[in-house]
This record gives C-alpha cells, sequence and structure tokens, in this order.
C-alpha cells in the first residue's frame, strides 16, 4: 500500500483552513498528521513531534512567516495561500526558500492562474489603453484590495504596452461573496473584460492539495501554481 502523505494545516480553524481539513479526509492519499492556530504556537520543538511531510499554510502573515522559519529549520516543504504579507514579510519567506520548497499564491485556484496566462498573452496584443481592475468579497476579507487583485495588477503592469494607464484596483464588501476578480482592458474603440467568480470555496482547497502534492520532493526554492503542468 502506498504511503500516504502526511499533512499539517496552518490557519486550521479559519474558513479555508477548515475547507483544506475536509478535503484531506475525504482523500485516502493523505493523512491530517496535526493542525496549528493562534492558540497553538508554531514551535520547533512542536513541529519536530509531528510526522509532516508538507505544511499547508492559511493563516495571517505573521503566521505565514513563522510557518516558512520553522519548515525551513526541518527541510519541510510549505504551500502558503496566506494574503496580506508586507515586503518585509515577503523577503523573509523567500529566505526561507533558500532552504526548502516553498511554493506561494495569493489564490489557489487553476482558473485564476489559467487567467494570469491568458492576460499576459492578450496585454501584448491589445496595445495602449486604460485597465481597471475590480474585486469583490465577503465582508469578514480582512485584507483589502485582495492578494488576487493585487497579483493581477502586478501581472498586467508587467506585460500592458507602454503609455498604457493601469489604475489601482477597487475594492467591495459585499455579504458572502466568495470572489470576483475583473479585469477590464479599455481603449478608443472597444473594451475587453476578463472576469472569475468563484462558487465554491472547496476548489482553493483543492488547488492547495494539488500543489503539496506537487511540491513533495522538490527542491528548495521559491514556487507557485503557474509551476504546475494541467497534468500535475
Amino acid at each position: 500500500m502506498k504511503k500516504k502523505l502526511n499533512i499539517v494545516v496552518v490557519g486550521a480553524r479559519g474558513r479555508m483552513g477548515r475547507e483544506v481539513i475536509k478535503v484531506v479526509s475525504k482523500d485516502n492519499s493523505l493523512k491530517l498528521s496535526a493542525t496549528i492556530d493562534n492558540d497553538k504556537k508554531f514551535e520547533l520543538k512542536n513541529l519536530r513531534k509531528i510526522n509532516a511531510d508538507v505544511v499547508i499554510d492559511f493563516s495571517i502573515p505573521q503566521g505565514a512567516v513563522e510557518a516558512a522559519f520553522w519548515c525551513a529549520q526541518l527541510k519541510i516543504p510549505l504551500v502558503t495561500g496566506t494574503t496580506g504579507l508586507n515586503k518585509k514579510q515577503e523577503l523573509q519567506i523567500r529566505r526561507a526558500s533558500k532552504k526548502t520548497a516553498i511554493l506561494v499564491s495569493p489564490n489557489m485556484s487553476v482558473g485564476v492562474n489559467a487567467l494570469v496566462e491568458a492576460l499576459k498573452a492578450f496585454c501584448k496584443k491589445f496595445g495602449r489603453c486604460r485597465v481597471e481592475i475590480e474585486e469583490t468579497h465577503h465582508i469578514h476579507k480582512r485584507d483589502k484590495p485582495s492578494g488576487t487583485a493585487r497579483f493581477l495588477e502586478k501581472v498586467v503592469r508587467g506585460e500592458i504596452s507602454k503609455g498604457s494607464v493601469v489604475k489601482k484596483p477597487k475594492s467591495l464588501r459585499r455579504g458572502e461573496i466568495l470572489g470576483v476578480h475583473k479585469v477590464n482592458f479599455i481603449s478608443e474603440s472597444e473594451r475587453v473584460c476578463f472576469q472569475h467568480t468563484a462558487t465554491d470555496r472547496s476548489l482553493f482547497a483543492r488547488g492547495a492539495i494539488k500543489a503539496a502534492k506537487w511540491l513533495v520532493g522538490r527542491n528548495p526554492g521559491m514556487y507557485s501554481l503557474g509551476n504546475l503542468g494541467p497534468s500535475d
């Protein structure tokens, strides 16, 4: 019998943490090794006792940094979907990736990451324009704009034609909306809109699990969902 992959979930009490646990419980190839949250400090001595093959983090920025630090010490791969990281925290996680494999993605949806590739191709063809990005999420979401919106903005700024104007993302918070992201390209004669709508929170959990399975056994370094192929 093939050995099960031992998963540790950081931020287990959060909305995404609970979804990851649900997905793990339904996958016969996985085993929930431990859960860690704010009331259970992420300490090296505790992690050493856990039989962990990979850590999945959906917590808060400081929690993601701590997870990266301890995973680096024990050479355990880490998948983190935590958003709202500042530049210092991003740098700390990048430093940790020199010792272990770390996959960082502000959005674990396969659809969003496919959208990114489509945006890159479109930007090279469309020419000078104005770009407006809008994101809508539930009222409980802490970061504003969302990590995904900021990621999309960064992608567009890096690919769009010179002379184009890229507006700062607009954020809306309504009810229990899981996530809607729109990227509008507006020229003098036409308007093109790319949109992604999340309808089931489990899609992000499934994306994180897919990333975790892929990451195990990889060399130290920073990875993204873009590194995964469609068959992975």
